[in-house]
């Protein structure tokens, strides 16, 4: 409701694309801000009624996301920069506008914070794409570690869908997902076709898997397979097997609940892993 209002405040055509993605963080805010002041406004004007107090209180929140995003829209079009700006495939065709704009954001980020209050939707988004087309990577890193730079599930969407896997792009979206939350990771590794991201999704499953049957207490027949080659030179990935195999027999639709995993892609990496940590890739 708050958003629809802000998006209906200005009749002008906005320059900078805030309020189209889903940004939990400044919805949160947002609706705890109005939550505290719709309970603040009926303690001491209770005479006011429950209904009207809401209408002022979320004209109060939406006037204020919007002069916040107008404070923005104005700097970005004094400087002449546009949604084309916010391509990360073209990073080094970086201009000094961009630069100012950069750093502008930064200014009315931290007044913002400072006054503990919310950001229109995206706006972490559209400052971190910023980041990346003007900051080297060990300034950007420097940002996102000082807390001036917040890396959003939608900008490491677009980091992961428009860059190439070239050395330095790897090199690039690795530094950014080390620094990314977990929940966020989790969701995003599967998005990207790389070893490291191939990986880290079968370590996930195989410890989500292990947690799982370790709080069982019901003791049930292991069903094995024929024995493999590998069986009695890799124990780990043998016990691994054969609970799998016990997990396939139990249910009639095995991946339904580990969010379609293939069991066999599994074993085949962790197999790979076991021979790149002894050294037996290349024998």
């Amino acid at each position: 409701m708050i958003l629809s209002k802000v998006d209906a405040l200005s009749p002008e055509e906005r320059v900078v694309p805030f309020c189209q993605e889903e940004d939990c963080q400044q919805m949160a805010l947002i609706g705890l801000m109005s939550e505290k002041l719709k309970e603040h406004v009926l303690k001491h004007a209770h005479s006011l009624g429950k209904k009207k107090i809401d209408v002022i209180v979320n004209n109060y929140v939406a006037n204020l996301l919007e002069c916040i995003w107008k404070i923005v829209d104005t700097i970005w079009k004094n400087y002449g920069l546009r949604t084309h700006n916010l391509c990360l495939s073209n990073r080094e065709e970086v201009n000094s506008a961009e630069f100012v704009v950069f750093h502008m954001m930064i200014w009315v980020l931290q007044a913002v914070e400072g006054l503990s209050l919310p950001l229109p939707p995206g706006y972490h988004t559209i400052h971190m794409v910023l980041g990346a087309r003007c900051l080297p990577l060990h300034s950007l890193l420097h940002y996102i570690d000082l807390g001036l730079l917040h890396p959003t599930e939608q900008f490491v969407t677009r980091l992961i869908e428009e860059l190439d896997n070239s050395e330095i792009n790897e090199r690039f979206k690795l530094s950014i997902m080390a620094r990314i939350p977990k929940i966020i990771e989790q969701k995003i590794c599967c998005l990207w076709d790389h070893p490291i991201s191939t990986s880290h999704v079968a370590r996930n499953y195989v410890e989500i898997l292990l947690k799982k049957r370790s709080t069982q207490q019901k003791s049930r027949p292991i069903f094995i397979r024929e024995r493999d080659t590998f069986e009695t030179e890799f124990l780990p990935l043998t016990y691994l097997a054969r609970i799998l195999t016990e997990v396939e027999y139990e249910a009639m639709n095995p991946f339904e609940a580990q969010q379609n995993v293939d069991v066999k892609f599994v074993e085949e990496v962790a197999l790979k892993q076991t021979f790149i940590l002894l050294g037996l890739e290349n024998k």
